[in-house]
């Protein structure tokens, strides 16, 4: 409605559309051409003037209600709310996005600081290699060498400890 009234107040519905106002002129009698009368009256056919208004050419490049008519398209209340609805949609997304990254980051920070506390050493691992009746081979890679101490038990809480080895790990070769 806002959009309306302006439109209306700015008289661009009409010719010359919002442009400054083109004055009507009248044409100039040439005296020589001027018919009188003896009695000091002229001809009626040289008095009408033509009130006509005239064409309105569109000589700036574009049509004003085209123009009119794509912005009121792209400025109507039910697009803007879209387009605003989709945005808040992206910036919701790009936020998810970037906490996930963020979130990434300080694991990675994290497990890098772990690494570098850990006293003993294991870099990955340990992994059950192949299991027996009576032998289970564990793969583990350390960061230096050292003693790796290995605890079985029967329960996956590791309430009691079944088994305790300490195996002497060496330079790698």
């Amino acid at each position: 409605e806002d959009l309306l009234k302006k439109v209306i107040e700015l008289d661009i519905l009409d010719p010359p559309y919002g442009r400054p106002h083109v004055a009507k002129f009248k044409e100039e009698e040439d005296e020589s051409d001027s018919s009188s009368d003896e009695d000091g009256e002229t001809s009626s056919d040289e008095s009408t003037v033509d009130l006509e208004d005239p064409k309105f050419k569109y000589d700036y490049g574009f049509n004003p209600l085209v123009y009119l008519g794509t912005y009121l398209k792209k400025n109507n209340p039910i697009f803007i709310s879209q387009k605003q609805k989709e945005k808040e949609n992206s910036l919701a997304y790009l936020q998810k996005r970037a906490d996930h990254a963020l979130r990434q980051q300080e694991i990675a920070l994290q497990l890098q600081e772990q690494m570098v506390r850990l006293r003993s050493g294991i870099q990955q691992g340990p992994v059950c290699g192949g299991a027996t009746a009576d032998s289970i081979v564990f793969w583990a890679k350390t960061t230096k060498p050292g003693n790796l101490v290995v605890q079985v038990s029967d329960y996956e809480d590791f309430r009691y400890v079944t088994e305790t080895a300490v195996v002497e790990v060496g330079p790698a070769s």
